[in-house]
């Protein structure tokens, strides 16, 4: 019996490759992804049955079972691998495939063994638009945005930072946000991070020194991010 989400098949040699139920139990998460119970599947063409295409470039893919025929090893299919449904649904998949041996090292049938990746998938692609949507937003907000760890090093920037202090961006990546403000701004209005640590927004006013030394009157607000860095925007 295979893991959650993992589904196996074995195939006999016959004159034309078919798929045969041996030994499986019957697996509802195979219907569900391909839309196609096992009574459905047996003794159809293997392409038949696992319909597989690079999800990227539409091009099919090689059947695995036949690179498995080809080489007698195992085979890993490769990344951005779609399974096309009988329903032409599209679901991203990774899989491998085994030669079944007799006791004379003769393949005598396959393994064939995938996972439905698509919800993985789907989230990995949504969270690279929105990380896309949020350097885009902070390269067109109007507002200078500082980005630092634990201790306060810059570990991003963005252009308005760069034009508001007059430093350039490989210089603030070097920096701590203390260096941005005098000694005696930072005596009477510390860098207040023990509050920014209880989940407050912090917003204050105060004098930048700007790279060439002259003082910039600025509101800075600030708040702590769930991983633990600081966000402030200046203007």
């Amino acid at each position: 019996r295979t893991a959650r989400n993992h589904f196996a098949f074995n195939w006999r040699w016959s004159n034309y490759y078919r798929y045969q139920r041996e030994n499986y139990d019957d697996q509802p998460n195979y219907r569900n992804t391909h839309r196609l119970a096992q009574s459905e599947a047996i003794g159809k063409p293997i392409e038949e049955v696992f319909n597989i295409m690079n999800q990227e470039s539409g091009e099919p893919c090689e059947n695995p079972v036949e690179k498995v025929i080809k080489t007698g090893n195992i085979i890993e299919i490769a990344n951005h691998t779609a399974l096309i449904s009988r329903t032409g649904e599209v679901r991203i998949i990774s899989d491998s495939a085994a030669p079944i041996k007799d006791k004379n090292g003769n393949i005598s049938g396959i393994v064939l063994v995938f996972r439905d990746n698509t919800e993985q998938e789907h989230a990995k692609n949504n969270l690279r638009k929105s990380e896309e949507n949020y350097r885009m937003l902070l390269k067109l907000a109007s507002d200078a945005f500082f980005q630092g760890n634990k201790d306060g090093n810059f570990i991003k920037v963005n252009n308005q930072a760069i034009e508001l202090t007059g430093y350039s961006k490989e210089e603030l990546l070097n920096m701590n946000m203390q260096e941005l403000f005098a000694n005696n701004v930072l005596h009477d209005k510390p860098l207040r991070y023990d509050i920014l640590n209880q989940g407050e927004t912090l917003k204050t006013e105060r004098n930048l020194k700007k790279k060439d030394g002259n003082l910039l009157y600025i509101e800075m607000n600030s708040k702590q991010m769930p991983d633990g860095t600081y966000q402030s925007f200046f203007r």
